[in-house]
């Protein structure tokens, strides 16, 4: 396992952020920003973060389409900006499908009970869901903050980026199963990874009050642990 924390590469002044989609991450990342000079681009919805920094933002944080795994998130950093820092923000990421993330969330919950309940898994069925078309994020600010893994990995594979790590960016085993429908991982993987998927779903998620705990046992699972060390799988540390 390659263990990462931040780099420099000298071929950019711009640089890439690295932080957990989690409460704690972005809290992390709100002190950040107040300490760098510079334009900061966030990875939230554009309509979204302009309304909450014109003050609008409670209103749009009520908006019940919005999941709430999302708006804790998100809300955890927005709720604290003030004018000092609201004009070196912006954000990056075009309109969300929330409806679309919610069908994708019911797909996987299916795979989930097919493969825990009936012992069926059908790897063409589990590279079909987890399919992605991430690509290499395009640097957009004086510092460009990404707060998913599959998205670091392929920015980072495919360009020479300096980066800073906020907070741990570790895969989740939905991560994994992303990379290996991409064939960055290889796919004999694919049913361990499932079998931490179903850990990770019923025995983390579930069972935590929020996302930050979740990832925090994550983290902590030294057996995950391992097998990212055993596929030499990266993570980025915060120094």
């Amino acid at each position: 396992m390659s263990l990462e924390k931040s780099s420099s590469t000298g071929m950019s002044d711009k640089k890439l952020v690295l932080t957990s989609f989690t409460e704690r991450g972005y809290s992390k990342l709100y002190r950040f920003i107040r300490a760098a000079r510079g334009v900061v681009a966030l990875p939230i919805p554009r309509t979204l973060c302009e309304s909450v920094l014109s003050s609008r933002g409670l209103d749009s944080f009520s908006n019940t389409s919005i999941p709430a795994s999302l708006r804790r998130v998100w809300w955890s950093l927005l709720r604290k900006v003030d004018a000092s820092i609201a004009d070196r923000i912006i954000c990056y990421r075009s309109e969300a499908d929330y409806e679309g993330l919610r069908d994708w969330f019911s797909e996987v919950s299916v795979l989930m009970i097919k493969a825990d309940v009936y012992g069926r898994i059908d790897e063409e069925e589990w590279l079909k869901v987890f399919k992605t078309s991430a690509t290499p994020v395009t640097l957009v600010g004086d510092y460009t903050v990404v707060d998913n893994y599959v998205e670091a990995y392929m920015t980072l594979r495919h360009k020479p980026v300096a980066y800073i790590v906020v907070d741990a960016l570790i895969p989740t085993p939905l991560d994994l199963l992303a990379l290996i429908s991409l064939g960055e991982l290889p796919r004999t993987l694919l049913r361990q990874v499932v079998g931490y998927a179903l850990k990770y779903f019923h025995e983390y998620l579930l069972r935590s009050i929020n996302l930050t705990q979740a990832y925090r046992r994550l983290a902590n699972d030294s057996g995950y642990v391992s097998f990212l060390r055993a596929n030499s799988i990266r993570i980025f540390l915060q120094e």
